[in-house]
């Protein structure tokens, strides 16, 4: 698929809900990602070896009500909520988290359309009522 890397970093709060926009693009120019399916994965550390899932990743979230939404396909718009209950439970202090965000076309090629960090910080309030 070609697509470029766009290297982004983000920093939410310990439990907060966010919403994090982005847009799929080759060298500017938006690609329809129509049909696709999409995961998000966010991670302390890179795993080392052979992973076969992620079931220890810190967030995942995928299309198909998991979390990522394509909110204009021909216009390459994404949008990933992160719940603040995923984050909720990391230390006091800032976590910093290694992120992917990869499509699978309709024609079951793989592509990492988007590289980088977020930074959970540590939260001051707790209570939320």
């Amino acid at each position: 698929m070609g697509l470029a890397f766009a290297d982004f970093n983000f920093e939410i709060a310990r439990g907060d809900d966010r919403t994090i926009d982005f847009v799929v693009d080759l060298d500017g120019t938006p690609q329809d990602i129509t049909g696709w399916s999409l995961r998000f994965t966010a991670r302390t550390a890179v795993p080392a070896g052979t992973v076969t899932d992620d079931t220890g990743a810190t967030l995942h979230y995928s299309t198909g009500g998991g979390g990522v939404t394509i909110t204009d396909g021909p216009g390459g718009a994404v949008e990933v909520a992160i719940a603040g209950a995923d984050t909720y439970g990391l230390g006091a202090t800032d976590t910093t988290l290694m992120c992917d965000l990869q499509g699978v076309d309709g024609a079951g090629k793989i592509a990492t359309l988007t590289t980088g960090k977020i930074v959970v910080k540590g939260d001051i309030t707790r209570a939320t009522t």
